[in-house]
């Protein structure tokens, strides 16, 4: 992971979201090393299950929301961006979270973005599974979204290779309605690729490396590209040890 280490004393945010599969507590040192301004963590257990091991740092602030204590989504920061939820919160839409985060590191002046922290998962309504989801939080968080520069970011389960399963709520419908409010997948600008053409994947089916597939996604305003200074997946030789995720890392400069 050291590969992955930030030391750039112009790097003003560092955001990363990762599926650890679970056990969290026992694989935190892997993203807290990297110390990141905000982290997303799917599968994450509940703060009452979360012990943080000797020689891990622990996060300068967190919350969590999950209907299983032991697999829920965690926003972490390790610096000194801490986190609120909007009022806008509709818990029937699970495991999308509009959360507001909130950072003073700056001269004092506080910084605020918008966050939908996102693990899009199975659902009774074929048409609200996985990334029905997330088509529902965005149309539902129109006015959240628009409010400050949003991230929308998370294990989205989705991609446009499945679009013909789903006539409306599918992946690329997803990307269009962001596009609208300006927000754009960070990979694929920075990579030059199109949904359902990606080269590097994100996860691994049973972790088996001949079954990878692209799900997860930072998405972002599309006036913060200048500002992007790199963005990296975890590789699979690294992180299948973990999870069958690997982590999508991504850095802004000044």
């Amino acid at each position: 992971l050291c590969q992955l280490a930030v030391c750039n004393p112009k790097l003003t945010m560092l955001i990363t979201t990762w599926n650890c599969q679970g056990a969290f507590r026992r694989k935190a040192q892997q993203i807290a090393q990297l110390m990141p301004d905000i982290a997303v963590i799917q599968e994450c257990e509940s703060p009452a299950k979360l012990r943080w091991a000797k020689g891990v740092t622990p996060p300068n602030d967190f919350v969590w929301f999950g209907e299983n204590s032991s697999k829920g989504v965690g926003i972490f920061s390790w610096t000194k961006w801490t986190f609120t939820i909007d009022p806008s919160h509709d818990p029937s839409i699970h495991h999308c979270i509009p959360v507001i985060a909130t950072s003073g590191a700056h001269g004092g002046a506080e910084d605020k973005v918008n966050l939908l922290a996102i693990w899009a998962s199975g659902h009774k309504q074929k048409e609200l599974s996985y990334v029905g989801q997330v088509y529902r939080a965005v149309e539902q968080y129109h006015d959240f979204v628009r409010q400050r520069p949003t991230f929308v970011l998370g294990d989205w389960n989705s991609n446009a290779i499945w679009d013909r399963e789903r006539p409306v709520s599918n992946h690329s419908n997803v990307i269009k309605k962001l596009a609208e409010a300006g927000i754009v997948s960070l990979y694929h600008k920075h990579f030059g690729e199109a949904h359902g053409k990606e080269s590097q994947m994100t996860f691994w089916l049973y972790r088996d490396q001949s079954k990878g597939y692209h799900l997860d996604y930072c998405a972002a305003p599309k006036t913060w590209l200048p500002k992007l200074q790199s963005l990296r997946l975890g590789d699979y030789e690294t992180w299948r040890a973990w999870s069958d995720h690997s982590p999508l890392i991504v850095e802004f400069n000044s």
